[in-house]
């Protein structure tokens, strides 16, 4: 596995100078694509890998889609992914990942870090599941044709409503994302897949009335179970790892936990030997990306990632 750190528009030098990765992986808006030029110069010139993490948003507000049931959606979707693919490849970057989007369209505010649920029509399932392999077919030739590679990322069912505030149960949107069942069928069509332990973990929902008389302990074992099974699935088809950790309530929100010892120490899920274990199913997978997202004090998590790897 490559370990890397990410990146944005902020104090992305300062990061770069104190961690020294080899990769990187950039949170990358398609609306402000020009604002990127010195960080890419600079990730050239010093010679660090860095992949491409996509947002961008439809003329109307809406959330790229790409399971969508509206066909302009799908189509403007399309075209803004296109844009990025292309970005990507004219700076040499060695992938491009984006959310394949959700059964409920949402409204995103980038700058103000929120969703909320648009007026329109929700998906029915299994026209969401066509519609994302007609897409990612569409896609695959259109990256095929600039040389990039495009890697799908597993999504929690639920989102928080303001993506920066605490989690809470008031911050919790039923956003029906992605089901972690149609990646399966993207690695079977031949694309890649990114899996953040998080989203992975998110994507079942314990809160629901099926789980409601377990315990506590009892549910957790079941989100464990559950992402390791599936990340034992998805691993063939895995090129990217987004290692991130969980909290409780496993509510089908993830939280973004880093990976340093006073994370581990709040209960995280999973802890750090299970950390261990779950990525000793990448070892020598030298075609894997990965890098952890917490909320603050990133080269320290990326340094811990190190550590973490080194002892696999």
């Amino acid at each position: 596995m490559i370990s890397g750190l990410k990146i944005g528009l902020l104090d992305w030098k300062k990061k770069l100078e104190r961690a020294k990765p080899p990769f990187v992986e950039v949170y990358f808006r398609v609306d402000k694509a020009n604002e990127y030029v010195d960080m890419f110069a600079y990730l050239k010139f010093h010679q660090i890998k860095f992949g491409l993490h996509f947002w961008g948003v439809l003329k109307s507000g809406i959330e790229p889609n790409f399971l969508s049931r509206h066909k302009w959606i799908q189509n403007q979707s399309v075209m803004l992914m296109q844009t990025a693919i292309k970005a990507g490849a004219s700076n040499n970057c060695v992938y491009v990942n984006v959310h394949p989007g959700a059964l409920r369209e949402r409204i995103i505010d980038l700058d103000k870090s929120e969703f909320k649920i648009a007026n329109l029509p929700e998906t029915e399932i299994e026209t969401a599941r066509k519609n994302l392999l007609e897409n990612a077919m569409r896609l695959k030739k259109i990256a095929e044709k600039y040389g990039m590679a495009l890697i799908y990322e597993t999504l929690p069912t639920n989102s928080p409503i303001k993506w920066l505030a605490p989690r809470c149960e008031e911050n919790v949107l039923a956003a029906r994302q992605c089901p972690i069942e149609f990646y399966e069928d993207l690695a079977g069509a031949g694309c890649f897949i990114a899996n953040d332990f998080g989203h992975t973990t998110g994507s079942i929902n314990m809160e629901v009335e099926k789980y409601k008389n377990l315990s506590r302990e009892e549910k957790r074992d079941i989100v464990k179970d559950y992402l390791f099974d599936w990340t034992k699935k998805l691993a063939p088809a895995t090129k990217l790892i987004h290692c991130n950790l969980t909290l409780p309530p496993f509510d089908g929100v993830d939280t973004h936990s880093g990976i340093l010892a006073e994370d581990f120490a709040k209960g995280t899920l999973p802890t750090k030997n299970e950390l261990i274990e779950l990525l000793k199913i990448f070892k020598n997978r030298e075609d894997v990306f990965i890098l952890n997202e917490p909320e603050d004090r990133h080269v320290e998590n990326y340094m811990e990632l190190c550590k973490i790897l080194a002892k696999i």
